[in-house]
């Protein structure tokens, strides 16, 4: 993905946060990832690139092997709004205290982004 007009670019950030999770928060990295694919598949067919078909084709097969390996279920939104909670904690318990580090930043990097 060298091209800066490669459309792939806009779903790293979701799929970097999947990685990041999935020892600890298995169930909060497939909605990452399947976030990831929801945003792939609007982008238009005439502007995917060779690359962008790749990754959305290898994050199917990934999310179709997670979904066997969770359980999901009617209420896994609670789940991950609690994430998001405690995420939100924790920052801003770190901001009060001055002490602003990856829990702030990693609050910050999901601002705005709906994973449910």
């Amino acid at each position: 993905m060298a091209s800066e007009n490669e459309p792939a670019k806009l779903l790293l950030p979701y799929l970097q946060r999947a990685d990041e999770l999935q020892k600890h928060e298995p169930l909060v990295a497939y909605y990452c990832r399947l976030y990831a694919m929801e945003r792939g598949l609007k982008i238009p067919q005439g502007e995917r690139t060779k690359t962008t078909n790749s990754l959305l084709i290898s994050l199917m097969k990934q999310l179709e092997k997670d979904k066997k390996a969770l359980n999901l279920g009617p209420d896994d939104h609670l789940h991950l709004e609690g994430f998001a909670s405690n995420v939100f904690a924790r920052a801003d318990k770190q901001d009060r205290a001055g002490r602003a580090d990856l829990y702030v930043t990693f609050y910050l990097m999901y601002d705005g982004f709906k994973i449910a």
